[in-house]
């Protein structure tokens, strides 16, 4: 849910008010007794955290609820109850049985192959070119390796990895996308330039 300038402004005052030390061991706490693992409670934490903190996501409203970290608890017991979910699904016979057809390896043949070169050449192609265009957006070439590495391609996560607003985020990320898109086009014409040759 989007929030008007007032109400972010308002909501950004909430957060920067927070004990964030206090909140975040408060958490752990909570954590560790829902899925009794310390181990494994930083991780739910950080990811419960960054929910709450995605205005597209599961965003506080202290309207809602006034204390953010019971809202936080709350997104932590569901990510628990999904995580839980999804073991017993796996471990259903039937599903291990489906799972194990469907990654059974097959042999790739010489064509397969072939594509699936071309498509990773492709790839660094436009991302080389990617980054190329975007050597005076500091922001936005961060956003770029961010996605990359697999682990930060939220906004949230984004935000908390560079320390910048969502907004600032989410203007990058549109700045991104349009030279994306920009690069993605000139290369299909590229790419239909070359067919049309290779056929004359």
């Amino acid at each position: 849910m989007e929030h008007d300038g007032h109400s972010s402004q308002s909501l950004a005052a909430s957060l920067a008010a927070l004990d964030w030390p206090r909140v975040h061991d408060e958490l752990l706490r909570f954590a560790s007794y829902v899925t009794r693992s310390r181990a494994r409670s930083p991780e739910i934490v950080n990811d419960a955290l960054a929910r709450a903190l995605d205005p597209n996501d599961e965003p506080w409203r202290p309207e809602l609820e006034p204390r953010f970290a019971r809202h936080v608890m709350r997104i932590i017991d569901n990510l628990h109850r999904a995580a839980k979910d999804t073991a017993r699904a796996r471990r259903d016979p039937r599903n291990i049985e489906a799972v194990r057809e469907r990654t059974t390896s097959h042999p790739a043949t010489p064509e397969q192959d072939a594509l699936a070169a071309e498509r990773d050449a492709r790839a660094e192609r436009l991302l080389a070119a990617l980054r190329e265009r975007l050597a005076g957006d500091p922001l936005a070439l961060q956003i770029v390796d961010l996605a990359s590495d697999g682990h930060h391609d939220r906004p949230a996560d984004q935000a908390l990895a560079t320390g910048r607003s969502i907004e600032e985020i989410r203007n990058a990320r549109k700045r991104v996308k349009r030279v994306v898109d920009a690069l993605v086009a000139e290369d299909q014409i590229d790419t239909e330039t070359l067919e049309k040759q290779a056929a004359s």
